[in-house]
């Protein structure tokens, strides 16, 4: 059993298939290493994990983003996002998803405030500092976020 196969139930429920009929589908390795270029630093394991199981979906509030997008899901890429906000690049901060109003959820890959990939909430009002923590790692951030979204 893999630690995001309730994650990828809720998914199934949420996103409709992309144009062709496909569901999402998991990064390439190479997906992978241009986001790990553009980001300037090493993917944490359990991102790699996840992107390499669902690589960007529009399930949720404002979509779960992806590497190396295109096409109808080009909005989700995380490179995108970072070339918006060059400082989250320079903190390690990786945008992994979006509440559909302009605040987004981040994996602090620095790991300077707790150990552990842990998942912060971004407020619009302030893109530089992060708010409130919102899970103590990413698959349980990923099982909240569908999961309040189904509620």
């Amino acid at each position: 059993m893999s630690e995001f196969d309730e994650v990828l139930r809720l998914i199934a429920e949420q996103d409709p298939p992309l144009d062709d009929g496909r569901p999402p589908t998991g990064a390439t390795p190479t997906d992978l290493r241009h986001l790990r270029d553009d980001l300037g630093f090493d993917l944490p394991e359990s991102l790699t994990r996840w992107l390499s199981t669902c690589n960007g979906s529009f399930a949720g509030q404002g979509g779960l983003f992806g590497a190396n997008l295109a096409g109808p899901r080009e909005f989700l890429d995380i490179s995108s996002y970072v070339a918006l906000r060059p400082s989250w690049r320079h903190h390690r901060w990786i945008p992994v998803a979006g509440d559909g109003c302009g605040d987004y959820y981040i994996l602090d890959a620095s790991r300077s405030h707790f150990p552990g990939d842990v998942i912060f909430f971004v407020d619009q009002s302030d893109y530089d500092a992060l708010d409130h923590a919102v899970a103590s790692d990413l698959p349980t951030f990923l099982r909240q976020y569908l999961l309040s979204w189904n509620s």
